[in-house]
């Protein structure tokens, strides 16, 4: 600001390109130390001084940035829905889903015309400026919009295809795909077209390998959207936590703060819900919640939670909302913030954290309730994909066990509903989702009361889990196995089921659930101590024809 602080109060009207020149490099410089009250009192003077709107659309972003940096989402949103207008690019600002549905239609039909090789020959004419700045206010405002859990999401994820299909397809052109596959997934159950769309987008990543910084950043954001909002439908968990502390990483280099913090983030937690040894999770969990608190409230929020739920499995106790400041202590203090900002995609998440906290802790009506209230928050768009599936996986659960101990014909209906969700993708994804179904499918046969059947489902379901690696999904399994086996008056072997749930549970590093079998009166201190791999092979196994488990 020194060099403006010389300018004479005519500048504008004796040298614009000067003055053009001090306040871009001002608000950029700005905006690289978070100096979000500069970023709006320059660039709006920058703007106002403009005669096109097209020359303004590298500041315009910066400020759409900004906004979103100071979780200011709906002024972020108008204002970027302004310049969109501005620019004659109009959105409805009431879509319906008949709005909707028309839109995706005729962008299917358009993209249709090409297939993936006709898509990226279009690179070659992504050549002018101006296109690719209309492309990066839209994915600004529609970063935004999906926060919000807006329907418009979609609309503005739709323009932004047909305006690449028309004007070149650049960087920022392969989020656009990457978003729309994931739309696809979410929002028709289409997972053979998300595929396509998500192919389309890693065609035109590849063909801008080597891109420069500026597109670079472009990619990696277009790759976070693929691992977390697309793959995780057909991989697993564990699979893509690498990759996305890989682009974390890449992020880093290019000073990418956004795509480094979220990419940390979601993927410090695909290891944790995905079965990776929490005590080694937890030893550097304050350390990535620090940096991520640094530098973004929003992600530092999300991983709060996690950290929340890290420490009911673990049973290791740590002061990890300190991070968020003096004003908010305690998971409820968050859930008011987030009501009162209308951050509907974190409040949804709140509970469906607390949802899987309460869980474990085996307080069901408080798993319940919390199941109810994400289900009640309307989100769409913006829905994070690992919590929704783990809210269908656990509120199942709770639904069935609710049902068996207090009645009541609409849990099981809801209960019957979700299990028919996870046979949905199970065919998708066997090995993603198969052993889930199988457990989910035995909690229905145990709850009305088909023995036989239950108890093979229960042992297939372990079976799964073991052949795909997944300790924890293998703790539960044995558990609720243990449980039914109780239930039918078989001591013995719900004890030798209990026992082995409590071995993968210390070996998952869930400390506090281990433990909590123990405090229910469990009789399994003999059991470990004469033999951890119990379930391996013994005679009272075969005879019930448990081989392999």
């Amino acid at each position: 600001t020194n060099g403006i602080s010389f300018l004479a109060r005519d500048s504008w009207l004796i040298d614009s390109q000067l003055c053009s020149s001090l306040y871009n490099d001002t608000v950029k410089a700005a905006f690289a130390l978070g100096q979000h009250n500069t970023v709006v009192k320059f660039a709006d003077e920058l703007i106002d001084h403009e005669e096109r709107v097209e020359d303004t659309l590298e500041i315009q972003q910066i400020v759409l940035r900004s906004l979103l940096g100071q979780e200011k989402y709906e002024e972020c949103a108008v204002k970027g829905l302004d310049v969109l207008g501005k620019l004659n690019i109009e959105i409805s600002n009431s879509p319906t889903d008949e709005i909707a549905m028309r839109e995706i239609a005729n962008t299917d039909i358009i993209a249709s015309r090409y297939n993936i090789d006709g898509i990226v020959n279009l690179c070659h004419r992504a050549s002018d400026d101006v296109s690719h700045g209309v492309l990066k206010i839209i994915s600004a405002v529609a970063g935004t919009l999906f926060v919000l859990g807006s329907p418009l999401y979609s609309l503005l994820i739709c323009e932004s295809i047909q305006y690449s299909l028309q004007h070149g397809v650049y960087p920022v052109t392969a989020r656009s795909f990457a978003a729309y596959s994931m739309l696809k997934i979410m929002n028709e159950s289409d997972y053979e077209a998300g595929k396509r769309l998500a192919d389309v987008s890693r065609a035109i990543i590849k063909h801008y390998e080597g891109a420069e910084k500026a597109n670079l950043d472009e990619i990696i954001s277009s790759l976070y959207l693929l691992y977390v909002f697309v793959d995780i439908w057909f991989h697993p968990l564990r699979d893509i936590a690498p990759k996305l502390m890989n682009i974390s990483r890449e992020a880093f280099k290019i000073g990418s703060i956004d795509n480094t913090v979220f990419s940390m983030s979601d993927g410090w937690a695909f290891g944790l819900y995905g079965g990776e040894n929490l005590l080694i999770i937890s030893f550097s969990s304050l350390q990535h919640l620090q940096q991520m608190a640094r530098h973004n409230q929003i992600a530092a929020k999300w991983a709060v939670m996690d950290c929340v739920l890290l420490m009911e499995l673990t049973g290791k106790s740590q002061d990890y909302f300190s991070v968020l400041g003096d004003s908010i202590s305690n998971t409820d203090e968050l859930e008011a913030e987030a009501k009162s900002s209308g951050d509907l995609m974190l409040l949804k998440g709140i509970h469906e954290t607390n949802l899987m906290r309460s869980y474990w802790k085996a307080d069901y009506i408080s798993a319940e309730h919390h199941f109810h209230n994400a289900s009640l928050i309307p989100v769409k768009c913006g829905a994070h994909t690992c919590t929704i599936i783990l809210r269908v996986f656990f509120g199942c659960l709770v639904s069935f066990k609710l049902y068996r101990k207090l009645g009541g014909s609409d849990r099981l209906k809801e209960g019957i509903k979700m299990l028919n969700q996870m046979e949905q993708w199970s065919q998708v994804s066997p090995s993603v989702f198969g052993n889930k179904r199988l457990l989910l499918k035995a909690e229905y046969l145990a709850t009305i009361n088909e023995k036989d059947p239950a108890e093979r489902s229960y042992i297939q379901s372990i079976n799964a889990s073991r052949d795909h690696g997944n300790i924890c999904d293998l703790g539960l399994a044995y558990e609720l196995l243990g449980v039914y086996y109780s239930s039918q008056g078989s001591n013995e072997y719900s004890t030798h089921c209990l026992t082995q749930a409590h071995v993968f549970y210390r070996q998952w590093g869930a400390i506090a659930v281990a433990e909590r079998l123990v405090q229910l009166g469990l009789d399994l201190e003999s059991s470990l101590g004469a033999d951890l791999n119990i379930g391996i092979g013994s005679k009272n196994a075969m005879r019930r024809g448990w081989d392999g488990i």
